[in-house]
């Protein structure tokens, strides 16, 4: 599964099935490396169950939203 920074992805029951926007990956200052900023949880990759939508804000706008 390819995560990108912009998509909506689902998290596993470890975080309650949290659904959000992944806005940072382990290339940002404060996320340590093989992790993500999704929904702000610091969390693997290996947590994300599914990917509900690719894309849904572009990569340069995600510093407008956050």
């Amino acid at each position: 599964m390819k995560i990108q920074c912009g998509d909506l992805v689902q998290l596993n029951d470890r975080w309650d099935k949290r659904i959000g926007i992944v806005k940072a990956d382990d290339k940002a200052w404060y996320v340590t490396t093989d992790h993500w900023d999704i929904a702000g949880c610091i969390c693997e990759a290996k947590d994300v169950v599914k990917i509900l939508q690719k894309r849904v804000i572009p990569k340069r706008l995600l510093k407008y939203v956050f």
